[in-house]
């Protein structure tokens, strides 16, 4: 519980160092994208027991991208990201990734500051050598995607969205479990 806590201070913390840049530093970082986005997520839950090994039961990622917003209508959003996460992998082992992120949010009048979320998040993760069969990998790299869903809230009077969720990894081959994983965020938005 603690490292979860932990967690949670580190992604606020990052949030309210880009809230607080100085502005010429921010408007320099917004032409790059339209939002920045942290959040933290960990396992709840391994889809089926682990075969081989007990896994790592934690995670502890750490998430940060860079984001531009697409309307598609009035109540839909589609936001197309770039950025970086690290996180313990199944194997209790650091991991790194990077990649890119799809995301479409739903805001109908009648919700008010709320709104809901869905996507995915795909990319390259290094970490997995040693653990994995070499053909599983791409030179060091596995590739790796995870869906993600939940609610979102604007913060009236401010720049920022909060957003509560979960992340789904499918169990991948026969030794594979998948996970479930939820996770807590924020987001800047430059204006």
């Amino acid at each position: 519980m603690l490292t979860y806590l932990r967690g949670i201070a580190v992604a606020i913390a990052v949030t309210l160092a880009a809230v607080t840049l100085p502005g010429a530093a921010r408007a320099q970082f917004s032409g790059l994208c339209d939002q920045v986005t942290v959040e933290y997520f960990s396992k709840f839950w391994h889809i089926k027991p682990p075969i081989l090994r007990p896994l790592n039961e934690e995670m502890n990622a750490r998430q940060i991208a860079c984001g531009n917003v697409y309307r598609l209508s009035p109540e839909f959003d589609l936001v197309v990201s770039y950025g970086g996460m690290v996180f313990l992998n199944s194997f209790n082992a650091q991991s790194f990734s990077l990649g890119v992120n799809f995301e479409v949010q739903y805001r109908p009048d009648v919700l008010g500051n709320f709104g809901l979320y869905g996507g995915l998040d795909a990319g390259f993760i290094y970490g997995y050598q040693g653990f994995l069969r070499p053909d599983l990998l791409i030179g060091p790299l596995r590739a790796g995607a995870i869906a993600k869903a939940g609610f979102l809230y604007d913060v009236p009077d401010t720049n920022l969205t909060a957003f509560a969720g979960v992340r789904y990894v499918p169990a991948r081959g026969r030794n594979g479990s998948g996970i479930f994983a939820p996770g807590i965020g924020l987001t800047y938005h430059f204006d």
